[in-house]
Formats: C-alpha cells, sequence, structure tokens
C-alpha cells in the first residue's frame, strides 16, 4: 500500500478515531490470542534494503540515502 492509497482510505473515516492495527500471523500471537492489536507511535520516511529471509518473511535492513529505497514507516507498539 503506498501513502496515498493509505490516506485515500483514511479520509473516508471520521478524522477523530482512534488508530488501531491487528495482525493474525501466528508467530506474533499470544496463547489464546485471535488478532495481535498494535497502535502507532510515530510516521516517518526511512532508508532500507527490503528482502525476504529463507523462510519467505519480510527483512529490513536501515541504509543510507542512495543505496536503499525510501519507505514510509509507521512505529508500531503492542502498548495501546
Amino acid at each position: 500500500m503506498t501513502v496515498s492509497e493509505l490516506i485515500k482510505e483514511l479520509e473516508k473515516l471520521n478524522p477523530d478515531l482512534f488508530i488501531i492495527a491487528t495482525c493474525e500471523d501466528e508467530e506474533i500471537l499470544e496463547p489464546e490470542q485471535a488478532a495481535r492489536v498494535l497502535g502507532p507511535v510515530s510516521v516517518s520516511s526511512e532508508f532500507v534494503e527490503i528482502y525476504r529471509d529463507n523462510k519467505g518473511r519480510t527483512r529490513i535492513t536501515p541504509q543510507t540515502i542512495g543505496e536503499a529505497q525510501e519507505v514510509a514507516f509507521l512505529k508500531m507498539t503492542i502498548n495501546v
């Protein structure tokens, strides 16, 4: 999803709503949990290398300008 796609979707909502994100990936769930709830901490742009590890999971490595892709970075917390 791009920043413009996210903005387009968010513009459909009440701007005063609290934001949460959920994740249903088993590797981050706690026992008996159907979804992990996350809340945003900050938004920034970062330069990273994006790749997949040998298990097919997406990974990132911080890089310097010019050596990597610039991405919008949403930092999340489980302490919502």
